[in-house]
């Protein structure tokens, strides 16, 4: 079998010449070079975010050391609005002589487990106090008089049920109060309060 003569002439041979270079040069040329533009163009736009997250880091830490600087004049006197490690029995008889004053009785406990062991942390407690509505509010509200910072995180009140010892007084009138919280404690010496 024969293939036929083809008679190509020259204007079609410029014409498929012309259109071979129109998709070829676009395909394998500026293609490439346009991908390699854009791979570049997200490689600079990581390094710029990499660079912005780094100086916004230095920012904080810069900002950071600032407010410490600020802060450190005034660290004696945060650390005497606190117990000394080993100095619970202070908070324990503060709260206890505050009730006596507003004659609610309490019962604290100190989770000593829990304490933040930093240098300044804290030391959870949960306080019970029974007695009339008055009493127990007056004494909730006094708590801010006490010589610490105690920070409270919880507080439930619940209508209180009575002995036969408490008969005296109306059962309207008898309330008990949960506290949790914590008393901030320092590690170091304070000075006298």
């Amino acid at each position: 079998m024969r293939l036929p003569n083809v008679n190509i002439s020259r204007q079609h041979l410029w014409m498929m010449a012309f259109v071979t270079i129109v998709f070829a040069v676009p395909v394998g040329i500026i293609l490439p070079n346009a991908l390699q533009i854009k791979s570049t163009a997200n490689a600079i736009y990581s390094q710029y975010y990499f660079l912005e997250e780094r100086n916004r880091l230095g920012y904080d830490i810069r900002k950071a050391s600032k407010d410490y600087g600020q802060a450190l004049p005034y660290i004696d006197q945060l650390e005497s609005l606190s117990i000394a490690k080993g100095d619970e029995l202070t908070f324990i008889t503060a709260v206890e002589s505050l009730a006596d004053d507003y004659k609610v009785t309490v019962s604290l406990n100190l989770s000593l487990d829990k304490a933040t062991s930093e240098r300044n942390g804290h030391l959870p407690f949960t306080l019970l106090v029974n007695g009339t509505f008055a009493h127990t509010m007056t004494y909730l509200g006094a708590l801010r008089t006490l010589p610490m910072t105690t920070s409270i995180t919880k507080l439930s009140i619940a209508k209180k049920t009575f002995s036969a010892k408490d008969r005296s007084l109306s059962s309207a009138d008898l309330i008990s109060a949960t506290l949790e919280g914590f008393v901030y404690r320092t590690t170091v010496a304070t000075t006298a309060k």
